[in-house]
């Protein structure tokens, strides 16, 4: 997992929490720095999940961070769900951002492609 990846998405450690905002800003300006967006060369692909109401991190910051992976010549695929706040995946739309993922996965040859039971 990369440095940016884990201070987006990863856990943080008690204490530490209250830096996530800080932690943010500094990926957002990343994010709109052109030659910062060139330290994001050679990532592995990467499925951004987001919801479109997340108040926590704005769908916007999202975004612009996928079109930076794509500057930088990765591959990210950045799939928005409407009127979903942050986290929202862990319930409210497991089987959807499961099957998103499983597709995502397929297309990178890591999975084969689901067969019908019928």
């Amino acid at each position: 997992m990369s440095i940016i990846s884990r201070f987006l998405f990863g856990p943080f450690r008690p204490g530490v929490e209250a830096l996530r905002p800080v932690l943010y800003r500094i990926a957002y300006a990343w994010c709109h720095d052109a030659a910062l967006a060139d330290d994001l060369a050679g990532l592995p692909p990467t499925l951004i999940l987001h919801g479109r109401a997340d108040t926590t991190v704005p769908f916007a910051s999202a975004e612009a961070f996928a079109a930076a992976m794509k500057k930088a010549g990765n591959r990210c695929e950045l799939v928005g769900y409407e009127g979903q706040p942050h986290g929202f995946f862990n319930a409210v739309k497991f089987d959807e951002t499961l099957a998103d993922a499983d597709k995502f996965l397929v297309s990178l040859g890591y999975l084969t492609p689901a067969t019908s039971s019928k």
